[in-house]
């Protein structure tokens, strides 16, 4: 096989939404990179964990609250602070970007695939790394978007695995 017979290495982009979860993703990205061109858009906050992984692209967001999302009145104090104000710009990049990438990777809660599906993008594959299995589990609502919008979906509990596979996805739970 000639050097011009060599097929060009995939490009991946890998969405995350929270310094936890770009924590996560950075891992995946640094792994990824030995074999394709990955580029990360971390939706929330500065997306440090990607420093000297991987290019950041996107616009960058701020939430008041960070997304945490387990302190009382934090959903209500972003929406005071202009938090609304983020979604136009991340759905804009997220449907203009997705024709450069081979695979998208979302990493954390359902915030990145609920920006897939309303930009039409589907095929992708989702790492949750927010619900538990214990008390948190997928909504019929959570299904049937997960259903729409993802290729494949790693989940941290097998029950919630099994929730999607009976909504017809392709999910299992590594660990």
């Amino acid at each position: 096989m000639s050097m011009s017979e060599v097929a060009p290495r995939q490009r991946f982009l890998i969405i995350s939404n929270g310094h936890g979860e770009d924590a996560i993703a950075a891992g995946i990205a640094e792994r990824l990179q030995e074999t394709a061109s990955v580029e990360a858009y971390p939706m929330i906050a500065s997306g440090k964990s990607y420093d000297n992984i991987c290019r950041i692209v996107g616009p960058r967001a701020t939430l008041a609250s960070e997304g945490w999302r387990n302190v009382k009145g934090s959903v209500r104090r972003d929406v005071v602070n202009g938090g609304l104000g983020i979604i136009p710009p991340a759905l804009k990049f997220i449907r203009s970007a997705a024709r450069q990438y081979d695979q998208i990777v979302v990493v954390g809660d359902m915030t990145g695939v609920l920006a897939c599906l309303l930009t039409g993008i589907r095929g992708i594959t989702y790492l949750d790394v927010y619900k538990t299995g214990a008390a948190r589990l997928y909504s019929g609502l959570e299904s049937w978007v997960i259903a729409k919008t993802c290729r494949q979906v790693f989940c941290r509990a097998e029950n919630l695995a099994e929730l999607l596979r009976q909504a017809g996805v392709r999910a299992s739970a590594p660990g």
